[in-house]
């Protein structure tokens, strides 16, 4: 089924919008691409290094297109999925983004947009369809896997009851979490490792 943006497209629109809402509710809500050798150095530790964080896992899906169904489809990877368990008994909640979208020129802070979590769900891709025109909007699981979206407050309050990481040790779970090949799944990789990346928030343990 063809899309008309990737991921990290997804992403600009995706990320300012949560932002936006975590910083109403925490003193702090920063979005991070994490790399070991940046912010998991040792410049950084000393920087940081009496601060204490949540962390929020967040990746982008893309809408796709079906010719005149109204429409718009989208998959969540059983990789996703794999990866929500183990960040799961870490203490790092882990959620989808969704814009629901037909066109680049929708895509803003602004945009209809579907939070998943992705903690419970079975290993399995998962995908679904999203009706552009109705308010709320409906999303219709394809395979029965009762996929819920979830209100920005429901994101808030998960990241309330996470765990609460020293920055020592929020860098090295950040570095041990991996996203996992799925069995018979062609490699998923390009320069920078796996195309499946997280945006982390780190958020802070105090409200406002």
């Amino acid at each position: 089924m063809p899309s008309f943006f990737c991921e990290r497209t997804a992403e600009y629109a995706l990320v300012p919008a949560l932002q936006s809402h975590l910083q109403s509710v925490f003193k702090f809500a920063t979005p991070i691409f994490f790399w070991k050798t940046r912010e998991g150095n040792r410049v950084s530790e000393n920087q940081h290094l009496h601060g204490h964080v949540h962390l929020l896992a967040v990746f982008a899906r893309r809408p796709k297109l079906q010719s005149d169904t109204g429409k718009v489809y989208g998959k969540i990877n059983q990789d996703l999925v794999t990866y929500a368990e183990k960040s799961s008994l870490a203490g790092v909640p882990a959620i989808a983004g969704f814009p629901v979208v037909e066109s680049l020129f929708d895509l803003h802070s602004q945009a209809s947009m579907l939070w998943f979590s992705l903690h419970g769900l079975p290993r399995k891709d998962i995908e679904f369809s999203v009706a552009l025109q109705a308010r709320p909007h409906l999303t219709e699981d394809l395979d029965g896997a009762l996929l819920q979206p979830l209100e920005l407050t429901d994101i808030a309050a998960n990241i309330t009851r996470s765990r609460v990481f020293s920055w020592q040790d929020a860098m090295t779970q950040l570095s041990e979490l991996r996203i996992d090949q799925a069995d018979g799944y062609r490699s998923r990789v390009n320069w920078f490792g796996s195309s499946y990346k997280p945006v982390y928030f780190l958020v802070s343990p105090h409200m406002r």
